[in-house]
């Protein structure tokens, strides 16, 4: 059964989506980078209530780090992930779903949990053996690694207009392919704290060297992948064994705050349940609780 969402905006997220049968999809190539950075650029071009803190595309699985300020994550992962899938299987010359199922979310509830997370973000590539080090991944990885403004641009083909321009007149070779590609501008937003000061570059840097050197030491003397093995892989292959832990419900530093935030969960997972049946009944006025999705219909936003 897939959780409730309960947006809530201000809320900062981790974000997973993971591949059809983990398999390499998200390969890194130019191509395909150039498709993932151009469609999460768009998306949050079409969706500024959502601000990117990190990314990383592994070659099955995603990651991302935001916050959401007006409860939008939904149509913004549902706008990024419905294109960026049409273009992996135009790469590919596949058809079908490219992920397994809707992309888990989970609040980042203070900030050395968001610290934390965007050190695990971060480190990945290490965690899994791919790289040495998270600079080696080849493929979309950026954070806002120091204080100034990060912004990265990335290009894809419009095919539609360059095809239309070549049956509309009478020499097709004339019409340049360059001039139909469109361009999107990456933007990376300081990590900010409950409080709205934005959390010190020096430390989210330093959670991350501190990460990559506890993995460094903790893997040394097993294998590592390496940059030419990631690249060599095939796209339609997958792990021999793939890992996966249970989703959390939340990310928390002290217990506390995740105590505080379960209690807050299990009454508002009642109340929807509540209205749920209430609404199977016939009851088409039911309430839900505000930013949570009623079936079959959109977010609930409180009255001003």
């Amino acid at each position: 059964m897939r959780p409730v969402r309960w947006l809530t905006p201000g809320t900062r997220w981790f974000i997973t989506t993971r591949c059809l049968e983990s398999r390499f999809f998200l390969k890194p190539t130019t191509a395909l980078n150039q498709r993932v950075g151009f469609w999460l650029a768009t998306a949050l071009d079409r969706f500024p209530g959502i601000r990117l803190h990190a990314v990383y595309a592994a070659s099955n699985h995603l990651h991302l780090i935001v916050t959401d300020l007006d409860g939008s994550l939904s149509t913004f992962g549902g706008f990024f992930l419905g294109r960026l899938a049409k273009d992996v299987n135009q790469l590919l010359d596949r058809l079908g779903p490219v992920f397994h199922r809707r992309f888990s979310a989970e609040p980042i509830l203070d900030d050395d949990a968001l610290v934390e997370r965007i050190a695990y973000l971060v480190c990945n590539p290490i965690a899994d053996r791919l790289t040495h080090t998270w600079r080696r991944w080849p493929g979309v990885l950026y954070w806002y690694e120091d204080g100034s403004a990060e912004s990265h641009s990335f290009q894809r083909l419009d095919a539609h207009a360059y095809t239309a321009a070549r049956s509309a007149v009478r020499s097709p070779s004339s019409v340049r392919q360059r001039d139909f590609f469109r361009t999107a501008t990456l933007r990376l937003s300081k990590p900010t704290g409950r409080d709205g000061r934005i959390v010190a570059p020096g430390r989210v840097r330093g959670a991350v060297d501190a990460r990559a050197a506890a993995l460094t030491r903790q893997l040394r003397g097993q294998p590592v992948l390496g940059h030419t093995g990631v690249l060599a892989r095939s796209p339609h292959d997958r792990p021999t064994r793939s890992e996966r832990s249970p989703r959390p419900l939340c990310h928390a530093s002290r217990l506390d705050v995740r105590e505080a935030f379960r209690c807050a969960w299990r009454a508002l997972v009642t109340a929807y349940r509540s209205a749920a049946a209430r609404l199977r009944a016939g009851d088409t006025g039911a309430n839900f609780p505000a930013f949570t999705f009623p079936p079959w219909r959109p977010l609930v936003s409180p009255a001003p």
